[in-house]
């Protein structure tokens, strides 16, 4: 049976549009399809970020045979779930479909995300080592900003094929002495695991205990 990830908002999300997703959802499970759904089939009580980003990619991204996509370029983990799907069509065939969240409706070409524009995901493959100055700043939600989330994003997904053909892929973030965890999950803390090589399962006290190890 066909597997679907859907990618939408999470956080401060619309409950009117999550019922709309749910009953979509629900309707592909009833022609035979294995859906899932982030906020129904996620665990989003991750105090850090590392286990849901974890569990997104090896659970959704690299499960799924098709991603549908409601689209909410304020999201921050919907670009990080798309970054993902465009490294991850590199690899092997891998279909997404946008729509509108308002409408509901399939969004014409025109109007998909301009992806490409963020990085070169072939150029990245040829590498075996990205070196990314962390810049992520709610403050000042630039595209600087995204091209930063974007480039973490699939240079996992790359960690994870070579890991899986055990070849070496080393992800370093230049300024990681800069960076401070934060008290809820985000993806400066996912920016810090993957400079460490530290991977889900990974509680609150313990990621602190590693970083004020390394940090003192």
């Amino acid at each position: 049976m066909a597997k679907i990830y859907i990618i939408c908002s999470v956080r401060n999300g619309d409950l009117e549009l999550q019922k709309r997703i749910l009953q979509r959802a629900q309707e592909l499970e009833g022609r035979g399809y294995i859906v899932r759904v982030p906020f129904r089939n996620t665990d989003q009580k991750d105090p850090i970020g590392i286990n849901i980003t974890q569990e997104h990619e090896l659970q959704d991204i690299l499960w799924a045979d098709q991603v549908i996509a409601f689209w909410n370029p304020l999201s921050e983990g919907s670009w990080y779930d798309l970054a993902q799907v465009r490294m991850e069509q590199c690899f092997r065939n891998l279909g997404i479909d946008f729509f509108d969240p308002k409408t509901m409706a399939l969004l014409p070409c025109h109007q998909i995300p301009d992806s490409p524009l963020f990085h070169p995901e072939r150029s990245l493959l040829l590498r075996r080592a990205l070196t990314l100055r962390w810049t992520m700043d709610p403050r000042d939600p630039t595209r600087a900003e995204k091209t930063c989330l974007w480039s973490l994003a699939q240079a996992r997904i790359i960690l994870h094929h070579f890991l899986a053909h055990l070849l070496d892929f080393k992800i370093e973030i230049s300024n990681i002495a800069e960076l401070k965890p934060t008290s809820i999950k985000s993806y400066t803390n996912v920016a810090i695991c993957t400079h460490y090589g530290w991977t889900a399962p990974l509680t609150a006290d313990e990621f602190q205990r590693r970083f004020e190890a390394i940090n003192h």
